[in-house]
């Protein structure tokens, strides 16, 4: 019996889906590296920086009001599946508006204490290999 890739993936969303595993791997393998914490927070600091500025934020409110204009112009137009075409951009507009928001959500109880120990774990880890 012959196994073969695409019958292992079994399809299409699969193979993405392993491609998108493959490419998070790639690029996040040095991410917890001794020296790159600090880099990963000042260019966190900077990214969080600038989805949460007013000018960001309004071409994001913008963005959602043409959106939604859209998903209405499309059902008056009788075109029942623009809903399906847009809503992702929907999503996504909202989610990057809400970023700030999120992060500060998860992170508002991180000391730099703790971010401290967790550099000194990573390299006492890092030391071992």
């Amino acid at each position: 019996m012959k196994t073969t890739l695409k019958t292992f993936l079994g399809g299409r969303k699969s193979k993405y889906l392993v491609l998108l595993v493959v490419f998070t791997v790639v690029c996040s393998s040095g991410a917890f590296a001794a020296q790159s914490i600090g880099i990963l927070d000042s260019v966190g600091d900077k990214i969080i920086g600038l989805i949460g500025s007013r000018w960001v934020k309004a071409i994001l409110a913008v963005a959602l009001i043409v959106e939604f204009g859209v998903i209405a112009w499309g059902n008056a137009q009788g075109q029942g599946d623009i809903m399906k075409k847009v809503l992702p951009w929907v999503i996504g507009t909202a989610g990057i508006l809400g970023a700030t928001s999120i992060v500060n959500f998860f992170f508002s109880n991180v000391k730099p204490e703790a971010l401290q120990s967790m550099i000194q774990v990573v390299e006492s880890v890092t030391s071992l290999t």
